[in-house]
């Protein structure tokens, strides 16, 4: 590495950084809350049981996160910490790869975009597993380019099968990628004229596959049960959301989006007509071709400027200064809910069930109090997808949870505590609308003594607190 691309690489991780850091202190919402109750397991074994039956998701990165948390604690910062270290390695080691793959241009303008892409940055700040996939995946790719380009690559391609088996064990997506490599290995080598080399190569994806297969029967009953709460999207709809992604400081704002298209555009027309025919015959991203231009200095540093200068666009400007300082309003319902558990004689309600593990984390555990939800009655903290559509779909649901309520408030609670969503809609095959007609019994049966609304950037929640006594007819 040359003293220019250090320079420019320890920048970037800089501004990476500081681009992150702030999300730091946004708070935990039921996914990252998930995460919790996966690290304070007693034993390893119930740390692999837990995952299996609450997370769609291999166990790798929920074990690190484990052994991080009996190191740092499980405070709000300390279950973040790991992930804000892997997106700025991620940086790192995405210019590792397009050095591998390409040159150090193609480094330093990868390394740029994964400094500031929007999902990168967003999923620096989030106690789950993509981060730790994505750093896995960009260093797997590197030791495989450069296993591919080195004619005595033994080291290299043991690095690949290592990185290999840490993916396929931190995201499912990773064994997408891995399959796509080893369908992709045998023509890549027979046209570079190496396919005396195959058999290394086989051996590797093999090591991979037999290391994968313990986890195969938990993958495949996770295959089955699926995400039944993923809404469907069109395939113009997937590809519009994938290709914005991929764009430096692409936001929900179409200003920042579209004007950065039509820079890059620009610039890549100018190289091409600069270059002549020779130019306007090569194939490949437009990435790569503005990078290996003997302009990457002007490009890392005309796209960190840009990102400065899309604080001055009205609707970005507007959104960050209207950003709220919370991922779960839970988080700020939390004192007046732990009040009441210590009060005692409060039922606690959760509606729908999902808001679980965020009460959980910020009201079960530092106050005690015991949730039930809707439809999941007993333990909602301890969310699991596996049968979920079916407890959903069940038609009594709502009969047991009302006669267990009135069970409840007739004999030990004179309070009910009620933490609702406040944006209930159905999702996939969830039919969360049921949950009005909870809401709707609860609010006809009983006074209500208080309400109180909390917004956060993923759950905007209402804390409504009834009496025992019977609500006034109207």
């Amino acid at each position: 590495m040359s003293r220019r691309d250090a320079v420019l690489l320890a920048l970037l991780v800089g501004v990476g950084a500081l681009l992150r850091a702030p999300l730091l202190h946004e708070g935990l919402w039921r996914d990252e809350a998930s995460t919790y109750y996966d690290a304070v397991t007693p034993t390893l074994r119930a740390a692999l049981a837990l995952i299996a039956r609450t997370d769609l998701t291999p166990p790798a990165y929920f074990l690190v996160e484990r052994a991080w948390a009996h190191v740092a604690g499980t405070g709000e910062i300390a279950l973040k910490l790991p992930s804000f270290a892997y997106g700025l390695a991620l940086i790192v080691t995405t210019y590792a790869l397009g050095r591998a793959a390409a040159t150090s241009s193609v480094g330093l303008v990868a390394a740029t975009f994964a400094c500031v892409s929007q999902p990168a940055i967003a999923l620096s700040a989030q106690a789950r597993a993509y981060a730790f996939a994505g750093l896995l995946a960009a260093l797997m790719l590197a030791a495989y380019a450069r296993a591919v380009r080195e004619p005595r690559a033994a080291r290299s391609l043991a690095w690949f099968g290592a990185f290999a088996v840490l993916l396929v064990y931190a995201h499912y997506m990773g064994c997408v990628l891995v399959a796509l490599l080893a369908i992709a290995t045998p023509p890549l080598l027979w046209r570079r004229g190496e396919a005396r080399r195959l058999p290394a190569f086989a051996l590797a994806f093999a090591l991979v596959a037999v290391a994968y297969a313990p986890w195969i029967p938990t993958m495949l009953a996770h295959a089955h049960n699926g995400a039944p709460w993923a809404p469907s999207a069109s395939f113009l709809d997937r590809f519009g959301n994938d290709f914005g992604n991929l764009l430096p400081f692409a936001s929900r704002h179409g200003q920042i989006l579209i004007a950065f298209a039509a820079a890059a555009l620009t610039w890549v027309v100018v190289a091409l007509v600069r270059r002549g025919r020779r130019a306007a015959g090569t194939p490949g991203p437009m990435l790569v071709l503005v990078a290996r231009s003997r302009t990457s200095v002007r490009v890392v540093a005309g796209l960190v400027a840009a990102g400065l200068l899309a604080l001055f666009v009205p609707s970005e400007r507007a959104a960050r200064a209207g950003a709220l300082p919370s991922l779960s309003g839970i988080r700020v319902l939390a004192p007046g809910a732990a009040a009441l558990a210590r009060r005692g004689r409060t039922l606690f309600v959760l509606v729908p069930d999902y808001l679980g593990p965020t009460f959980g984390y910020y009201v079960s555990v530092p106050a005690g109090a015991v949730p039930h939800g809707f439809a999941r009655w007993s333990d909602p903290q301890i969310f699991s997808p596996l049968g979920y559509r079916e407890i959903w779909s069940d038609p009594g649901a709502l009969d047991r949870a009302t006669k267990r309520i009135a069970a409840l408030m007739a004999t030990q609670d004179d309070r009910l505590c009620l933490i609702r969503d406040t944006i209930i809609i159905d999702r996939g095959e969830m039919p969360y609308t049921r949950s009005d007609a909870l809401i709707g019994w609860i609010r006809r049966r009983y006074a209500l003594v208080s309400s109180v609304r909390a917004e956060g950037t993923e759950e905007n929640v209402a804390m409504d607190v009834f009496s025992s006594t019977p609500a006034r007819r109207r």
